[in-house]
């Protein structure tokens, strides 16, 4: 599941998550075309699923690297959609703090390999 999992580790200790997470759930299904997953991501916790029952509040879709350069924080996710290299389905706030979680979390992700 690309870089989700190591992802999921560092945010769940992020020393900024509860200043930057909303009450509200997001559920990220992200399909790379090959694989599909959940980031499930909320002030409580953040988990990755490979089914989830309910309907996504995010949906990225988009090549496997590219989506590898995204939650490592080496793509900025509105550069990845304004070169065409990711479609999001969501609401303009929901990609805004999603990019936000993903740019923050590059640092980190880069020290733990």
């Amino acid at each position: 599941m690309i870089e989700a999992e190591n992802w999921v580790s560092i945010v769940k200790n992020h020393p900024s998550r509860n200043l930057l997470f909303l009450k509200e759930t997001i559920i990220l299904k992200i399909d790379t075309g090959t694989d599909s997953f959940f980031l499930i991501i909320s002030k409580e916790n953040t988990e990755l699923k490979k089914e989830f029952p309910g309907k996504e509040t995010c949906l990225l879709t988009g090549d496997e690297k590219i989506i590898q350069c995204i939650l490592r924080g080496e793509i900025k996710l509105q550069d990845a959609i304004y070169m065409q290299q990711v479609q999001v389905k969501s609401s303009f706030r929901t990609i805004l703090l999603l990019e936000s979680i993903f740019w923050l979390n590059r640092k980190d992700l880069s020290k733990s390999e």
